[in-house]
């Protein structure tokens, strides 16, 4: 799988290894985000192994057809993803003008170089805070029950903003200061 022995990567300079592979993360990326995904079968990695001594590149591009849930109603809705991501290997501790360098940086354990953990986390990473439905997105309704309302940040300080500019608003100064005093 998306396992490779970091010193066989390194042990030829300037050597690369070509990364091309077809995997299923559903189980795993289900259980990571709490059922949010509710599939990632098609998960196409592609990209290189790079031998960059002390340290090994990984440059991926990963393009995935997710199935995850409205943020809004949690309705399935198919969401693709493709993106790009470079990671840096090394089995020695990296100085500080490394991370300017290469970013992020993960020492290695055991020889092992795993780099479907690093493609989990970067797909999680790439998800958006707010996924709709294309209704969601024209109607622009939140859903609300007999006694709630969901509602935006936006309209939220909007109410707010009007309970402070209401004649009664004083009120409410009024009755704070007569706690402060009990």
């Amino acid at each position: 799988m998306l396992k490779y022995n970091f010193s066989d990567l390194i042990r030829y300079e300037n050597q690369f290894t070509s990364v091309e592979q077809d995997i299923d993360l559903t189980d795993v990326l289900k259980e990571r985000t709490k059922n949010m995904i509710e599939e990632a079968k098609h998960v196409q990695v592609t990209g290189e192994l790079i031998n960059d001594q002390p340290f090994v590149i990984s440059r991926l591009h990963v393009k995935v057809d997710l199935v995850v849930l409205s943020t809004r109603s949690l309705t399935p809705i198919r969401y693709p993803l493709s993106f790009s991501f470079d990671e840096a290997y090394t089995d020695t501790k990296p100085r500080e003008e490394d991370f300017d360098l290469y970013g992020t940086i993960i020492e290695v354990e055991n020889d092992k170089v795993e780099l479907q953990k690093a493609i989990e986390d970067n797909i999680i990473l790439n998800l958006p805070t707010k996924i709709l439905t294309e209704e969601e997105k024209q109607n622009d309704e939140m859903p609300s029950g007999n006694t709630w309302q969901v509602m935006s940040e936006e309209d939220y300080f909007e109410q707010k903003e009007k309970t402070k500019t209401s004649p009664f608003a004083k009120l409410g100064d009024l009755l704070e200061d007569n706690d402060d005093k009990k």
